[in-house]
């Protein structure tokens, strides 16, 4: 998608100094519950590449949503504390505000 594009910039300074003098700053937000049952469709329900092994889907949990939410949280809670690099969930599933 964006392949090859440099995007990242150390601080909003940087950015403004990107993007202009005057510009247009907005936020899209989406409904908290909405997104995260859209998420859990489609990584453990969709994404679901089922070949006999279920112990990275969904953190093991596959398509059983009280098993993910539980493991979610004690994931969640373990990057907020020790700093852990696990990405792939948290992007989809952890709070973005």
């Amino acid at each position: 998608f964006c392949s090859g594009m440099d995007y990242v910039r150390p601080n909003m300074t940087a950015v403004l100094n990107d993007i202009g003098e005057e510009p247009v700053l907005f936020a899209v937000v989406r409904e908290p519950i909405e997104r995260f049952l859209s998420g859990f469709l489609d990584k453990c329900i969709f994404e679901n590449d089922y070949d006999g092994d279920t112990s990275d889907i969904c953190y093991g949990c596959v398509d059983d949503i009280h098993c993910f939410v539980d493991e979610l949280y004690k994931r969640l809670m373990e990057r907020k504390k020790e700093n852990k690099r696990e990405f792939y969930h948290s992007r989809h599933f952890a709070p973005q505000t």
